[in-house]
C-alpha cells in the first residue's frame, strides 16, 4: 500500500513538474512587435507587401510598385497598431505567429505574413 502511495506522488510530482515548466515557457513567450517586412500570401494578380520602420513609418507595396506610405502607432495593447495614410486608416491586430490581415484599397482581406524583421524600403511611388 505504501508503495503504491510513493508511486502515485511520484507521478503526481512529475505532471506538476512539466506542467509548470511549460506554463512558465507560454507566459514568458513575447507578444511580437510589429516590425520589419510583411507579404500576403502569393496570391497573383496581387501581392501586396507592407514595411513597417522603426520610426513609425510604413510603406505598402503592391506588386513591387509603391503604393502608399504613413504612419503606425501601438495602441493600448501590445498587440493591435493604428496605420494612418491619405489613403487608409485601420487597425491591425498581429498574431502571436507575427500574422495580421490587411484590407487592401478595394477591400479585399489579405493574410500578411511576416518576411524578416528588417523592413525592406523598393522606391519611390509609381
Amino acid at each position: 500500500m505504501k508503495k503504491k502511495v510513493n508511486v502515485i506522488i511520484l507521478v503526481l510530482s512529475v505532471v506538476v513538474v512539466i506542467l509548470s515548466i511549460t506554463l512558465l515557457k507560454i507566459s514568458s513567450d513575447p507578444q511580437p512587435k510589429l516590425i520589419g517586412s510583411y507579404q500576403s500570401e502569393t496570391m497573383p494578380p496581387d501581392i501586396y507587401m507592407l514595411s513597417f520602420f522603426q520610426d513609425g513609418t510604413y510603406e505598402v507595396y503592391e506588386n513591387s510598385n509603391l503604393v502608399d506610405e504613413g504612419t503606425y502607432i501601438s495602441t493600448d495593447t501590445d498587440e493591435a497598431y493604428l496605420i494612418k495614410s491619405e489613403q487608409e486608416n485601420q487597425l491591425i491586430v498581429l498574431s502571436k505567429d507575427d500574422n495580421f490581415y490587411y484590407y487592401s484599397p478595394d477591400q479585399s482581406v489579405y493574410l500578411m505574413k511576416n518576411l524578416d524583421k528588417y523592413p525592406v524600403s523598393l522606391g519611390e511611388p509609381n
